[in-house]
C-alpha cells in the first residue's frame, strides 16, 4: 500500500485540564472585550468550542465526584458495620473468658489442658485500693512519699503498696491480694 492510499485522520485535540479550559475561555472573553463586543464567526466558533469543552469537563468532574462520594458513603457504612461486629465479637470473647475463669475458680481447678489450650487461673500481683481518693489525699498530703503534687495531689500507689506489704498501716488504703486472672496458651 502506498502512502497516498492511507486514510487521512485528524489528530485528536490534546486533553485539557479544567484550569486550562477556564484560562482559554477567559482569554477568548478578553479578546471579545478588546474587540468592543464585535464577535467574528471564528471567535464565536472558538467560544462555542471552549464552552463545550468546559461543559464536558465540568460534567465529567462532577460525575466522578458524585461517584466517589457515593462509594465513600458505602465504605463508611461498611466500616461502621464491621466495627460494630468486631466490638460484638470482642465482647463475646471477653464474656467467654470470664465464664471459663469463674468456672475454673468455682471448681477449684487451677490449670486445665484441653485439646487446643492450656487455661491457668493465675494470681494477680497485689494491688492498692483506695476507697475515697479525696479523703485519702486530705489525710496524707503532708506525706510526700505517698502523695505527690503536680497540679493536684495524687496518691502514689507503688509507695503505698510497699508500705502495706511491709505491714505499715495506711489509713484509707488496703492491699488486694486475692484477685486472679485467666491465662490462656
Amino acid at each position: 500500500m502506498n502512502a497516498e492510499a492511507l486514510p487521512v485522520t485528524e489528530t485528536p485535540a490534546p486533553r485539557m485540564s479544567l484550569t486550562e479550559i477556564v484560562a482559554a475561555f477567559r482569554d477568548l472573553l478578553l479578546i471579545v472585550d478588546e474587540a468592543d463586543g464585535e464577535v467574528t464567526d471564528e471567535l464565536f466558533a472558538a467560544l462555542a468550542a471552549v464552552e463545550g469543552d468546559l461543559t464536558k469537563k465540568v460534567d465529567g468532574c462532577l460525575w466522578v465526584a458524585v461517584e466517589a462520594e457515593g462509594r465513600a458513603d458505602v465504605l463508611a457504612a461498611r466500616a461502621k458495620a464491621l466495627g460494630e461486629r468486631a466490638k460484638a465479637l470482642a465482647n463475646t470473647g471477653a464474656r467467654l473468658r470470664t465464664y471459663v475463669h469463674e468456672s475454673l475458680k468455682a471448681a477449684g481447678v487451677p490449670k486445665l489442658e484441653t485439646a487446643n489450650f492450656v487455661a491457668t487461673v493465675a494470681k494477680n500481683p497485689a494491688s492498692v485500693d483506695i476507697e475515697e481518693v479525696d479523703a485519702f489525699v486530705a489525710a496524707h498530703k503532708a506525706d510526700a512519699e505517698i502523695v505527690e503534687t503536680r497540679t493536684t495531689y495524687t496518691p502514689i500507689k507503688k509507695a503505698i503498696g510497699d508500705r502495706l506489704k511491709a505491714g505499715i498501716a495506711v489509713a484509707g488504703a488496703r492491699l488486694i491480694t486475692d484477685r486472679t486472672n485467666l491465662k490462656v496458651k
